[in-house]
């Protein structure tokens, strides 16, 4: 899993933090963990459109992309989830505005 990030200021660029959607939750990247509890469901995963005249960061596509979502122990389900990093941990995400 990767995200796009700002190039620097100026016309032409946007940033991409990672964002998913979780049981009508909007949630945004708030560091890592090692470990992650149960697997609760499937996370909808933003892209991102960073360059360019129209660039708007992260988005969500007509059809996104799926991840497993996780528990995470000691944390609020509602408040915090994790997704795999991809390298053998988690990335933790708490839930935020909503960026439709």
């Amino acid at each position: 899993l990767s995200g796009c990030t700002d190039s620097g200021p100026g016309p032409g660029s946007a940033d991409c933090n990672i964002v998913v959607r979780f049981d009508g939750g909007t949630y945004h990247q708030d560091g890592w963990t090692k470990s992650a509890g149960e697997e609760i469901g499937q996370a909808e995963m933003s892209s991102c459109s960073d360059t360019g005249e129209d660039a708007i960061g992260a988005y969500f596509p007509e059809n996104p992309d799926l991840v497993p979502a996780y528990l995470v122990d000691g944390k609020d389900e509602g408040r915090v989830i994790a997704i795999d990093d991809g390298d053998g941990g988690y990335r933790l995400m708490r839930i935020g505005p909503s960026i439709d």
